[in-house]
């Protein structure tokens, strides 16, 4: 399957903060991340990523939509295993296509084997 992409946009993401922690580093007591050479906090991709898969939840793609889900998400405030994950696609045309977070951020999921 080959897409051909017609128009590009980007998206661009501002934190303002003060007084608080946009981004706790679990290695470091929870402490902001810090720019060591000026100072200022840093936000990781993988706080992006929660950021956007937080408010896709919240706009439509929970899952009650059989083609709007979102691959890497809580059910019930559980995390749940790709294995678990994988029951809900047939291919992986079915993969890329039903999972907005895989089309936006990339993916990596294996089918069992239909071998005996």
């Amino acid at each position: 399957m080959s897409v051909v992409i017609s128009q590009r946009s980007e998206i661009l993401f501002l934190y303002d903060c003060k007084l608080c922690n946009p981004n706790g580093d679990p290695l470091d007591a929870n402490r902001p991340r810090m720019d060591e050479a000026n100072g200022q906090c840093l936000v990781t991709d993988v706080r992006l990523k929660r950021t956007i898969r937080d408010y896709l939840m919240e706009n439509g793609y929970n899952g009650t939509d059989p083609n709007k889900d979102i691959f890497i998400r809580d059910e019930d405030d559980k995390p749940v295993t790709g294995d678990q994950r994988s029951k809900s696609y047939k291919d992986k045309e079915d993969f890329i296509s039903k999972f907005i977070d895989v089309r936006l951020f990339g993916g990596v999921s294996a089918l069992k084997s239909k071998r005996g």
